[in-house]
């Protein structure tokens, strides 16, 4: 007759510690994939935000009417302060030039504190698209950016309008995600 072999406790200590481990992986595992899902579908809603802003406001009669109508800024501004995802808003003519612009978090809104959009940019439009994300442009240190065409009544081109978030608001959504 065969005996079997005896079980030590050391054994039963090292098979514990193995389950343990295995758990406590796969917990961290399930929690990393949670959390890059949560990014994923945070930038992608910051996307359409942004886009989304854009469109609305290049579709403003106001600024559909007169892009340079005097008060564009304060439209902007108040677009802005009302979106909870926008820092900055700017308005340019057709030739890419600023015409008004606002910054929630310094407050400023002279448009001549911007450059000029670049040639790819206007190029873009040119080619009847809407909406751009690009960030290769983006002012006062902003970080994401969407562009969106205006056009007249008659379907000519008037300018473009810009929404951005800062990286600070990337930031902070992270860490209110780390939180919760």
């Amino acid at each position: 007759m065969r005996e079997g072999k005896k079980t030590t406790p050391k054994m039963y200590l090292q098979i514990r510690k193995m389950l343990l481990l295995g758990i406590v992986i796969t917990l961290l595992l399930s929690l990393g994939v949670s959390f890059a899902l949560n990014l994923i579908q945070e930038s992608r809603s910051w996307d359409q935000t942004l886009s989304g802003v854009a469109q609305v406001v290049a579709n403003s009669p106001l600024l559909v009417e007169d892009i340079h109508h005097p008060s564009a800024t304060e439209y902007i501004r108040r677009a802005v302060r009302n979106v909870p995802s926008i820092d900055v808003f700017a308005v340019y003519d057709r030739e890419g030039e600023p015409v008004a612009f606002y910054d929630l978090a310094t407050g400023a809104d002279d448009p001549s504190l911007l450059t000029p959009l670049g040639e790819n940019v206007i190029a873009w439009f040119a080619e009847g698209n809407d909406v751009m994300l690009y960030n290769g442009e983006a002012p006062s240190g902003a970080d994401r950016c969407a562009y969106a065409a205006v056009y007249s009544q008659d379907g000519e081109l008037l300018g473009y309008t810009m929404a951005a978030i800062y990286m600070l608001s990337l930031r902070t959504m992270v860490l209110r995600m780390l939180c919760f």
